[in-house]
């Protein structure tokens, strides 16, 4: 318990003076979205970078999803990452329709307008997000809270931790 209090400080301490940037994409209903509209409604946010190569962000997922169950009061977002160089190598995602029947297929239910699509890796490279999967907890004020890499049922608890603490 001291240990989990003291991570939390120690997170509050990094993350406190690093405001997100704001960013706009397009959501899978082909609607833009912009990150500093999010911000205006006093919610947490909690954003996850994804892409269906990486094995992680996959096994990740259903986490994210009891999580998000779990909190209505939090807004959650997957970004779909494409076109993200990793290793100097270029990696393509498929099309919008296969990624949300992915998804679908995994028992993912996020609305289409909380699924965003990164086409270019610009919100990742934003973010410094280097490798996948990279989750974010921000908070209402537009601060990053937490960052957090690969979510299994221990970090997820952790997540939880956090966010019953705010």
């Amino acid at each position: 318990m001291r240990f989990l209090i003291i991570k939390i400080l120690l997170l509050s301490v990094i993350f406190a003076q690093q405001k997100v940037d704001s960013f706009f994409v397009y959501d899978f209903d082909d609607k833009p979205f912009y990150l500093s509209d999010e911000l205006k409604k006093d919610k947490l946010i909690f954003i996850n970078f994804f892409a269906t190569w990486c094995g992680p962000c996959l096994g990740e997922l259903p986490y994210i999803e009891e999580l998000k169950n779990n909190n209505p009061q939090i807004s959650f977002f997957i970004i779909h990452v494409d076109n993200l160089y990793q290793n100097n190598i270029l990696l393509k995602e498929p099309e919008q329709n296969v990624v949300l029947q992915m998804l679908r297929n995994r028992s993912i239910s996020f609305k289409k307008s909380n699924l965003l699509y990164d086409k270019y890796a610009v919100v990742a490279e934003k973010y410094g997000v280097k490798t996948l999967p990279q989750s974010f907890l921000i908070s209402d004020k537009g601060q990053i809270l937490a960052d957090y890499k690969v979510i299994d049922s221990n970090s997820k608890n952790t997540i939880q931790q956090d966010i019953d603490r705010l």
